[in-house]
């Protein structure tokens, strides 16, 4: 497991762990990383530490704020569900956390039951 969250959310018991992403990021020409989940079988998915590869990108980068630094917590203004723009985040404080590490959205419980009555 290559860890890449913030060092205080990396703990295992009483010993800290160091994610991959602090071991290395001194090294770095940048300091970040990005991610490419390919869509077809013609080009790998990677990681890539330091920089990113304009080729894989849909459109330009946008640089965001981490609201909360345990986790890759970003504001999130707007859920869309297809085209139908869910209300739930203009009517209260929302948050989206990115973790490379799972599979699972979670959200409120209003947010979700908006999203599910919207995609019948």
């Amino acid at each position: 497991m290559a860890g890449l969250g913030f060092p205080e959310k990396n703990e295992f018991g009483k010993n800290k762990v160091v994610s991959l992403f602090d071991a290395v990021k001194d090294q770095l020409p940048n300091p970040y990383f990005s991610f490419y989940l390919r869509r077809n079988d013609e080009v790998d998915s990677y990681v890539m530490f330091g920089g990113y590869n304009e080729e894989h990108m849909a459109s330009d980068l946008v640089w965001h704020d981490v609201i909360h630094e345990k986790y890759w917590m970003l504001k999130l203004t707007n859920i869309y569900v297809g085209e139908h723009k869910i209300e739930f985040c203009q009517t209260h404080d929302c948050g989206v956390v990115i973790d490379s590490g799972t599979s699972l959205i979670t959200a409120p419980s209003l947010a979700i039951w908006e999203m599910q009555s919207t995609s019948k």
